[in-house]
């Protein structure tokens, strides 16, 4: 069973729980439930679903929010050099394959190959780079040098 399974059957247990509470100590005061009390007891209720699913989202967000920061910067720097090598090498390739020697094939970039693709048209439009298309917000913010990639010329 998932994490998230078990953490909505976890908040199923406590909406159901927290029911059980409000309708018990209704019968237990031997009130005949007016319309006023009914109302007031499903506002309980209600309450209660939400304080289930407000502590839910909660856990669930600082659980990501933990992960994210542990994940994200280290990969985003290693992709983000990744990229910038492609780049170079692209362009590298490209002044290449402009005057190739003599009996030479025309040479495809690195993302080409890795991709399986024999070119960056799939015969009715662009196929989208990695390298031109990708961006990577830095993980720490800052207002002149917001990606990771890519990165300012």
């Amino acid at each position: 069973m998932s994490c998230n399974a078990i953490m909505d059957d976890q908040l199923d247990n406590r909406v159901d729980e927290a029911l059980v509470m409000l309708r018990a100590a209704a019968i237990e005061q031997g009130m005949a439930l007016s319309g006023e009390r009914l109302r007031e007891v499903k506002a309980q209720e209600e309450q209660a679903r939400r304080r289930a699913a407000y502590d839910g989202a909660l856990v669930e967000r600082d659980k990501l929010a933990k992960e994210l920061a542990a994940v994200y910067e280290p990969i985003a720097q290693q992709l983000a050099d990744l990229a910038g090598r492609i780049a170079a090498n692209d362009a590298v390739i490209e002044r290449v394959n402009r005057k190739l020697p003599d009996s030479s094939k025309w040479i495809g970039s690195a993302e080409l190959i890795a991709r399986k693709l024999r070119n960056s048209n799939d015969g009715t439009a662009d196929i989208p780079r990695i390298t031109r298309h990708m961006r990577l917000p830095a993980f720490k913010y800052a207002a002149l040098d917001p990606y990771a990639w890519p990165r300012p010329r």
